[in-house]
């Protein structure tokens, strides 16, 4: 339990001394720390497995069960039950899954809740993987993911928020400006990084099977011909059920994609109300829909759906949201051509670098986590965690 006593230390900030895990106690540290501001490193989390050999080793296994003995549930971070209902396909070993990514949400439905805090449910995100390694050394990870999603109360999203300031105010490097990317300070620090054992208590602290409400998993099906397919459980106790995707075509709750879907044409079809009824006419040019327009409508479609103050999972299907990526760099070049410049349904947040990182290959359809070895920052992802710092700053005591 090597994290126990750097996060006691933090988390008791005004304490004046704090238990160490061997029953006696020590003085917290002396020196005084101003609480950081956030910043986009600091709610969403992509743990830097490429450029920090032996740290994969120290990312949890999903099959593990927290080290804090504190609300222990018995129960793994992910419970047995449910990884037999996410096995199949290239997903051939759940339990070895291990952590990449995570979010501290406090807000996740704030496209309804932002001026009502009181009404906000409060989530930690995370992203299982199965990866490879050879000694220290990340070699890469299959195509599919697991997205888990806890629910905690908001005095634990307070304790959280108020952790992870101070963690950033002790940083050796200032990452406020810094955009969306495998962690700097953890990557300039390494496996010594405070900032890292703190994290990492965080989830040993305050992650539990029992609190586990949503598991939606991203799965390769076929190894011969890209295929893959999305679902999302819904957990309550002991039980988990299939949630329906919302589309206007059906209530399935399953979603397929084949390399060369297009984003119009998944299987069943997402749709949102952007999708085909926003009318875009370049500016100079007539009504007539040429091809040029046709081809352009997709891209201002991905704007919106990119945008987390017009969509939230309540009202935008899997396969939309993940589709986006992959046309990133079709609306980069269109915006830089003018295009899109000024659409209303850019997302927009003032003060922060909302740069993407997105591969190459236009088959990827993963958001926050690995594609093979390169790491996949989305511009969804990106939005959303400006968003949950724009509710913070709001709301700093929520």
């Amino acid at each position: 339990m090597r994290f126990l006593g750097s996060l006691c230390v933090l988390i008791a900030m005004t304490a004046s001394a704090c238990k160490s895990t061997d029953g006696g106690s020590r003085p917290a540290d002396t020196q005084v720390t101003t609480p950081a501001a956030l910043g986009m490193n600091d709610v969403s989390i992509f743990f830097p497995l490429h450029l920090v050999p032996g740290l994969a080793a120290r990312m949890p296994h999903l099959s593990d069960r927290p080290e804090s003995p504190v609300d222990d549930d018995g129960q793994a971070f992910v419970p047995s039950f449910l990884q037999s209902r996410v096995q199949g396909g290239l997903i051939r070993d759940v339990g070895a899954m291990q952590m990449t990514a995570l979010r501290f949400d406090p807000c996740a439905n704030v496209l309804d809740a932002f001026d009502h805090p009181e009404k906000c449910v409060a989530q930690i995100r995370i992203v299982w993987q199965s990866f490879t390694v050879r000694g220290e050394a990340f070699l890469s990870t299959a195509d599919t993911g697991l997205h888990a999603v806890y629910q905690v109360d908001q005095i634990a999203m307070q304790q959280i928020i108020e952790t992870m300031r101070t963690l950033k105010s002790r940083g050796s490097i200032d990452t406020s400006a810094s955009p969306l990317q495998p962690h700097p300070l953890i990557a300039a620090e390494g496996l010594q990084s405070p900032y890292l054992a703190g994290v990492l208590g965080l989830v040993h602290r305050y992650v539990r099977g029992s609190k586990l409400t949503n598991l939606a998993f991203l799965r390769r099906i076929d190894e011969r011909f890209p295929t893959w397919e999305m679902s999302q459980l819904a957990v309550q106790g002991e039980v988990a059920t299939y949630q329906n995707i919302p589309t206007t075509v059906t209530a399935a709750s399953i979603q397929r994609f084949r390399a060369e879907t297009p984003i119009l044409d998944v299987d069943p079809k997402g749709t949102t109300p952007f999708k085909l009824t926003v009318p875009f006419v370049p500016p100079g040019r007539s009504s007539t829909a040429s091809e040029e327009e046709r081809l352009v409508q997709p891209l201002i479609s991905t704007l919106a759906i990119d945008n987390p103050q017009l969509h939230n999972p309540l009202n935008l299907d899997c396969g939309s949201c993940h589709r986006t990526a992959p046309l990133l760099a079709a609306r980069l070049e269109a915006q830089a051509a003018g295009r899109l410049i000024d659409d209303p349904h850019t997302y927009r947040a003032e003060g922060r670098n909302l740069t993407a990182r997105v591969p190459k290959d236009p088959f990827s359809l993963h958001m926050f986590s690995y594609f093979e070895q390169f790491p996949v920052i989305t511009q969804r992802t990106v939005n959303e965690t400006a968003e949950v710092l724009r509710f913070i700053e709001a709301h700093p005591g929520k």
